[in-house]
This record gives structure tokens, sequence and C-alpha cells, in this order.
């Protein structure tokens, strides 16, 4: 799923789809007409099916807090357009309006924090991580733990989440990790059997949810529901699946196979996700789906989007950079404009408000962040 020249770094980090989702890759082009509210006869199959069980709870003692000096910080102005976040790599993600968190060699190995309008950098940790709220999870490989830490890099908490990323909630109250089953399987298409886990860090419980064959994960953009891109261990349910509090069982939402980009909508319950390959053209495409009742909207829109806060911005030519801006609630356009420089890969982020885009440069190899257009509809 993630281009191979990144190296090991890449494949430590993501070695499943939990902290940026599944990610479709596309060069298409589609052109955006209207969005088209469907039944839920005519879109993606909406179930009630429920699997799970009484979970396991086990109370997890809070370790020591550990306040290690926090490492100096190099601040520039940013001041360029378009501002180069990073000289490697191609790891990044959105932490906040205008901060980005990058993995870099320069000035130092590892990951920061960098703020793209006035240009400060903080070095956090030597791994990548998660951003959420005002903690970050940094999850290393090597020691198969998620260390919580601040903006300063200062260490919180550790805890033994196995060999896996983690998921955080916006809000940072809650972690999901996959603990994977060992197992032989006849095809690298069928995804590892898992089981789903949640800690809650207010409560200080951890929620084991029960198995599922997992491809993705993502918290909703109100940090109440866990998403899931899944199927059953004998492959007899497929689609996405939900899970919020108490935490006793999986919801199946939508059925179908072969979903792919699942992206939360910011402060909200639902999702964007697209699905391929279904076999009938009335279910393939990008969906709109409410966690809580798996009611679904199609979207008429290519496949290559990221969400922000009202809006959905789709790279309609990821050559010629040529970006697109939709209000989400009528994907009516609202902006549009033509990066500095071509896309790698579909490798690109929008910040939660929408104000900027970060991409991972073909030309270039940098991680590039510029100013996105005012979302105005014309009367």
């Amino acid at each position: 799923m993630l281009p191979a020249r990144f190296g090991l770094v890449w494949l430590l980090v993501f070695s499943f789809s939990l902290a940026c989702t599944v990610q479709h890759r596309t060069d298409g082009t589609m052109t955006v007409t209207a969005s088209t509210v469907v039944d839920r006869e005519s879109s993606p199959a909406v179930r009630g099916t429920a699997v799970g069980g009484t979970p396991t709870h086990e109370r997890t003692t809070a370790p020591a807090m550990v306040r290690p000096t926090a490492p100096a910080t190099a601040t520039t102005m940013a001041g360029t357009s378009p501002f180069v976040a990073a000289t490697c790599c191609g790891l990044f993600r959105w932490a906040a309006a205008d901060w980005l968190m990058v993995y870099d060699r320069a000035p130092e190995v590892g990951t920061s924090l960098v703020n793209v309008a006035t240009g400060e950098r903080r070095w956090i940790a030597r791994w990548f991580g998660t951003p959420a709220g005002d903690r970050i999870a940094v999850f290393d490989p090597l020691a198969a733990a998620t260390r919580i830490v601040d903006w300063y890099g200062r260490v919180e908490a550790e805890l033994a989440t196995g060999a896996g990323a983690v998921a955080s909630s916006p809000d940072g109250r809650r972690l999901a990790w996959l603990e994977v089953a060992d197992e032989r399987l006849p095809s690298s298409a069928i995804g590892r059997l898992a089981t789903v886990v949640v800690y809650d860090t207010v409560e200080q419980r951890t929620y084991r949810l029960g198995q599922l064959r997992v491809g993705a994960v993502a918290w909703s953009g109100d940090g109440a529901h866990l998403v899931l891109i899944a199927e059953t261990a004998d492959g007899a349910q497929a689609g996405i699946w939900a899970a919020e509090a108490p935490w006793t069982q999986f919801r199946w939402i939508a059925s179908g196979r072969f979903f792919v980009n699942l992206q939360p909508v910011p402060y909200s319950t639902e999702v964007v996700v697209t699905r391929v390959l279904s076999g009938e053209a009335t279910q393939d495409g990008v969906w709109l789906i409410d966690a809580v009742d798996g009611t679904a909207r199609a979207l008429a829109i290519a496949p290559s989007y990221r969400v922000a806060d009202g809006t959905i911005v789709v790279l309609d030519d990821p050559e010629r950079a040529l970006l697109q801006v939709y209000r989400l609630d009528d994907l009516r356009p609202c902006g549009s404009t033509h990066l500095t420089e071509p896309v790698a890969v579909d490798t690109w982020d929008v910040a939660p408000d929408g104000q900027w885009i970060a991409y991972w440069s073909a030309a270039s190899q940098r991680v590039l962040v510029e100013r996105l257009p005012t979302c105005e509809v014309a009367d």
C-alpha cells in the first residue's frame, strides 16, 4: 500500500493501516457534478449485525511520570511558498491547524512538530507517531510499546501495545491497536486475524473487543466511535464496522469488500470511504457513511480526497497538481489551485481547518506545505 522506496522506517511505523488508514492510489480524473442522497436499499448494504460479547476489562496502573529535559527547538520564519517542512522520507501528519508532524533526517533524525505559519520546529522523538489533542502517541517498534508524550517530547506514559502502530482518538482520550494472530494464510490478500484493543486514558482501562480480519482503523471525528474496514474470521461478513463505549461488541454498518481510503470527517460521526471492484457500478465510488446508524450518501468525486472541517479536497490530477475544493454538505465547488510541484504517489494531507496542504513532492522529494484557497461559493 505504501511506496517501497520510503524504506525501513515506513515499514516499521505503518506495518498495518492504523494511523493514516488505507489510501487509494490514483492518477485518474473525475468531474464532480453533484452529490446524491441514497437510501439504504441502493447504498452499501447497512447491517445491524453485532459481533463480540462481554469484553475483557483490564485495569492498567498509570506508569510513573518521566520528565526529561525538553529538546532544543529551532525557530525560523516560514515566509516562503511553498514552505519546506522536511527534506526526506515523506512521513508526515497534521497535528493541529498550523502544526505538522514530520519525520526528517535534519537537523536531527526523528520526528518534529513544525509550525508552518512561523517556522518553529520542536524535536519530539526518534520514532514517528499519532498526534491527538495535546499529546502524541509515539510507537517504538523495537520496544513493542507506545509512549505518550506532550508537544515538547516529554514522556507521560508508556503502554505495551505490541508490534503494530496505534490509532488515537482526536481528543487523545482513547487509543486503539491490533494484536495480530500468528497464522498461516493462503494469500496475502487475506488480512490476518487480530484482536482489536481499546485503551481509555481517563478510565485507565483496556478493552478487548474481539477478533476481526482488519484492513484499516480510524476514529470518528468526534472521538466516540472506532471505525474499521474488516471482515469476520470466516469471511462471511465483510465491510465497515463500528464500536463505541461501553466497548462490548462491533456493529456491522455497511456490507461489501474492497473498501479503501477510510477518513473521518472532523468533529462528526461520519467517515468518507471508497469502494472498488464490487462488480456493480452503483456500489463503487466514494461514500459518506454515518458511524452511528450506517446511513450512506454517494459523493460524485474522484477517489483521491482528504476531508477537512466542512470541506473535501480532491486531487484531480497529480501530475499537474490540480486540487479542487468542495463544500462537504452539498459538494458545490468552492475553490481550486495548482500546487507548485507534482504530488508523489498520493502522499498528501490537508490541515483539519482546510487552510493548508502538505505533500511529498515527486520532483524535489521534499515535504512541502502550501496554503489552500478559501472555500467560497459563487451565488
